[in-house]
């Protein structure tokens, strides 16, 4: 129940264009940005889609990331379910469960989106 919530009140935030560092690798204009990026609007949340290419992917020739009209989905979903991450990007991260680190991609999606130390 707390997570429905978290996620609706993600998606009654308000829409901008901003980087999608870790999913999309591109702007999207959606308001499933992270909470940081709140605090840091003038680095990461646009109201054009210039301002946030021109700053974060300049050389990209698809930017921003636009979803079609047929799409079901918008660019990104609550907590990256759709992210498709590639296969050589693996991390080292710790196995909660097991008191150890693994390497790989099977860690859980808030590792993800915190900043790597």
């Amino acid at each position: 129940e707390a997570q429905e919530q978290l996620t609706q009140d993600r998606l009654d935030r308000p829409r901008f264009y901003w980087p999608d560092l870790h999913g999309k690798r591109n702007c999207v204009f959606d308001s499933g940005y992270d909470v940081f990026m709140e605090t840091l609007k003038e680095q990461y949340l646009f109201d054009t889609e210039e301002g946030c290419c021109g700053l974060w992917y300049p050389l990209k020739s698809d930017c921003p990331e636009v979803a079609s009209l047929t799409d079901v989905a918008s660019a990104t979903t609550p907590f990256q379910l759709d992210y498709n991450p590639d296969v050589s990007l693996q991390f080292y991260y710790p196995n909660l469960s097991e008191s150890n680190c693994r390497f790989g991609r099977n860690y859980p999606v808030w590792m993800k989106n915190s900043p790597r130390h």
